[in-house]
């Protein structure tokens, strides 16, 4: 679901942090000191204007819309407890297909990273295992490479602190906030044939309930 641009920021990158102020709050200050980043060894800072990004709580930043695609990487690999836990999945030695896909706005900044987790033995076999983009909503895709009716089962919203690899990805620092809502999908027997991670940078983004 394409997402709304509303209020301006400002957004001040060093290289290995970002700040971001409402535009006309506070941006002297941030003007005195891109001085001072660039003659950090981070590198020149760069100063840019950039909008929050207010989704449906349910939705999504989409390509095409307020943001790219910017990585993509998918691979077999053992799912972490909490994907584990969502697919029932037992197992220790047991794989899942995993798809990365970091988004960014058209100034490089990232805007979302989301992670999704399916059974190796569902997925293998169909462009959901393969690294290449999925043009077609999250569940619309699922829904036609199993073959299978796809629902949503559960969609939880929480704030946290970013662990290591999505500081990383949204080029944050460990202590930012991040909002983060996991889903789980079930199909039409009630099985969970995926859990998807999508994390967005707290100061970035609005997250809209109802119209």
């Amino acid at each position: 679901m394409a997402c709304e641009s509303r209020l301006p920021w400002i957004v001040l990158d060093s290289g290995t942090s970002r700040r971001l102020l409402r535009a006309g709050e506070g941006a002297e200050g941030v003007l005195d000191q891109v001085g001072q980043f660039g003659g950090s060894a981070a590198g020149p800072g760069r100063l840019t204007v950039w909008p929050v990004h207010a989704i449906p709580v349910s939705g999504s930043i989409d390509p095409g819309t307020d943001g790219e695609l910017a990585a993509l990487d998918v691979r077999a690999e053992r799912p972490p407890a909490d994907a584990a836990m969502a697919l029932g999945i037992t197992d220790p030695a047991r794989q899942v297909v995993v798809r990365r896909r970091m988004l960014a706005a058209p100034d490089g900044t990232p805007v979302q990273f989301r992670v999704s987790y399916l059974p190796a033995d569902l997925a293998e076999g169909t462009p959901l295992a393969q690294p290449e983009a999925i043009s077609d909503a999250w569940p619309a895709a699922m829904a036609g490479c199993l073959g299978t009716q796809v629902r949503l089962a559960s969609s939880h919203v929480t704030a946290r602190h970013p662990n290591h690899e999505e500081a990383a990805a949204l080029a944050l620092a460990s202590d930012a906030a991040v909002l983060v809502r996991e889903d789980v999908y079930e199909d039409r027997r009630r099985s969970p044939v995926d859990y998807t991670r999508t994390v967005w940078p707290g100061d970035a983004t609005r997250l809209v309930i109802g119209n």
